[in-house]
């Protein structure tokens, strides 16, 4: 089975990893949102910016905004794989959600569907969910627009035949 766009899959004896790309659509917007803010051009709203504290607030929220847009635009996330952990990392920027499970304590991986609420609307989201033997439920990625049902659903598949256990579809 070929890979869909941004997953790229590379298996050897010892270690098996799969790497799925970002590359969100709402992170373009949201760069461009930050480089033409007022701070980034460096002029004010015809003196609403002119108090330096105000200038400083929205510097930091620029800056905010531009770390998770370029996350969001230039992160990956790697599923590594070897003969006794499951492990996932997000970089190069850092992002929380890194995790190390022991691979005998998984019983089944899944994509499932999340919906992200908006002031507006509601927007469709993947998330790779991992079920321990326990039967606890781990976010294992959660970074899967609308239109990376199928990179999540191979990320999904190849991991579990790679551990030799189950999983569930979910329909996109």
């Amino acid at each position: 089975m070929t890979p869909p766009n941004r997953v790229f899959v590379c298996a050897g004896p010892d270690c098996k990893v799969i790497r799925f790309r970002w590359h969100s659509s709402q992170s373009k917007w949201l760069l461009l949102f930050v480089l033409c803010s007022p701070i980034a051009l460096g002029i004010g709203w015809n003196g609403l910016l002119a108090s330096h504290y105000a200038q400083a607030i929205l510097a930091i929220l620029d800056s905010c905004f531009l770390y998770v847009a370029l996350a969001g635009w230039l992160n990956s996330s790697t599923v590594t794989l070897t003969v006794d952990q499951l492990s996932a990392r997000h970089g190069p920027f850092p992002w929380p959600g890194n995790l190390i499970l022991p691979a005998k304590s998984i019983r089944s991986l899944e994509v499932a569907d999340h919906y992200v609420q908006d002031e507006n609307s509601e927007r469709l989201t993947y998330r790779l969910m991992v079920t321990k033997t326990d039967g606890d439920k781990i976010r294992l990625i959660s970074a899967f627009d609308k239109g990376d049902h199928d990179a999540a659903e191979y990320i999904r598949q190849t991991r579990a035949e790679w551990m030799g256990i189950g999983g569930s579809v979910s329909k996109p």
